[in-house]
């Protein structure tokens, strides 16, 4: 209970508004903006971020928007799907279809969202609007990689039937072992679709609730790296955060008021933590 409640995430959604005082510097006649709202709706995310800090801030994220500015909601999970669309003047329904999600019993797929969210930005191209996206994720994802050379092999058989029993340290080294370069092939395939939404112009913000991914037995804080390498490649960054305060909402107050055109905050970190400090 208190003010660190999800209840009271509104209260301290309307301080930053007044504190940063972008209203008067975001008018509607800038140019508008064209949301995408990642929500990973994973198992992994569940347990990431139990107390639904990432919902908060989604929240705050909506009701930022002005009435020209269009948003979409995708719900990422073993696939990705835009569930819901408005603008500035349909804060309620946004905010409605965002209560709606439900936590699958699956592992995300950050590719199938790359994929979803470059296919919306190629359809709007030249269309007027500042593109810009905003992603909420937990720390497990699954990667598509499949080369189907590969999983016609009786080893590959034997990796998933390991990947199956990762509880067992022997058996997540032998689903390494059996899969070389894995880390190398989901970073390359991230890296490639980070370079086509550069070349369109979309930034994406990624918050990450925990310090480091965690992704088919491959080494953490290498996913960790080249993801957030990749985000910046596309303008945007990937920050890390934990715990309760106020540092993921200044956060993402910041991304909103730079892509708005107003005063921006000077927040250059990559990882926060209950208070808003920055952690290793």
């Amino acid at each position: 209970a208190g003010i660190f409640s999800y209840g009271g995430w509104p209260l301290l959604a309307g301080f930053f508004l007044v504190l940063f005082g972008w209203t008067d510097d975001c008018r509607a006649e800038d140019e508008s903006m064209d949301v995408l709202l990642v929500m990973d709706n994973s198992t992994s995310m569940a347990r990431s971020d139990s107390d639904f800090h990432a919902l908060a801030a989604a929240d705050l994220v909506i009701g930022m928007l002005r009435p020209g500015d269009s948003l979409s909601i995708v719900s990422c999970g073993a696939d990705a799907t835009i569930v819901a669309t408005g603008t500035g003047d349909d804060r309620d329904q946004l905010e409605a279809a965002l209560r709606r999600l439900h936590r699958e019993a699956s592992s995300a797929d950050p590719g199938a969202a790359l994929r979803l969210i470059a296919d919306h930005y190629v359809a709007k191209k030249g269309k007027g609007h500042e593109p810009l996206v905003i992603w909420f994720t937990g720390r497990s994802f699954s990667y598509d990689v499949t080369d189907p050379d590969y999983y016609a092999t009786e080893d590959a058989v034997a990796a998933m039937d390991a990947a199956a029993s990762a509880a067992d340290p022997f058996k997540v080294k032998a689903f390494r072992d059996a899969q070389p370069g894995i880390v190398e092939r989901i970073g390359e395939l991230v890296s490639g679709e980070a370079g086509v939404l550069a070349d369109l112009g979309v930034p994406v913000h990624m918050f990450l609730a925990g310090k480091s991914f965690e992704a088919q037995a491959a080494d953490g804080a290498s996913v960790t790296s080249f993801m957030r390498e990749s985000m910046r490649r596309t303008g945007g960054d990937l920050v890390a955060f934990q715990g309760p305060g106020t540092g993921l909402l200044a956060c993402v107050v910041s991304v909103l008021v730079e892509a708005m055109n107003a005063p921006a905050l000077d927040l250059d970190q990559s990882t926060i933590g209950p208070k808003g400090e920055s952690f290793e």
